[in-house]
């Protein structure tokens, strides 16, 4: 969504995780469905993601990241934003399955 290139609608879904236990049940299909996949980890940008990837992380007993997100100063193009782990998470997330994921 970040392009500006898929669509004129915006949904915040933020307000979904203030209450994780109805989101249970969701969450938990999705970790039945990533499993399949045999990921060591998960990760989520903090501007939307990080929380469900808590979750899954949680429900699935593997390593949860959180990425930044970063706008370079020349930035131009479709994809002008980045994300970006720490240097200690980079290092980390090496040679690992990561299932990426975003709420947005």
């Amino acid at each position: 969504m970040e392009s500006g290139w898929h669509s004129e609608w915006w949904f915040n879904l933020d307000a979904l995780f203030e209450r994780p236990e109805q989101l249970q049940p969701f969450v938990a299909e999705l970790a039945k469905r990533l499993a399949g996949h045999r990921i060591d980890a998960v990760c989520g940008p903090v501007s939307g993601g990080a929380k469900l990837a808590r979750l899954l992380a949680r429900e699935m007993g593997v390593a949860c990241f959180v990425a930044e997100r970063f706008v370079p100063p020349a930035a131009t193009g479709f994809f002008p934003v980045k994300y970006l782990l720490s240097a200690n998470e980079r290092e980390a997330v090496r040679g690992r399955s990561v299932a990426i994921v975003t709420t947005r």
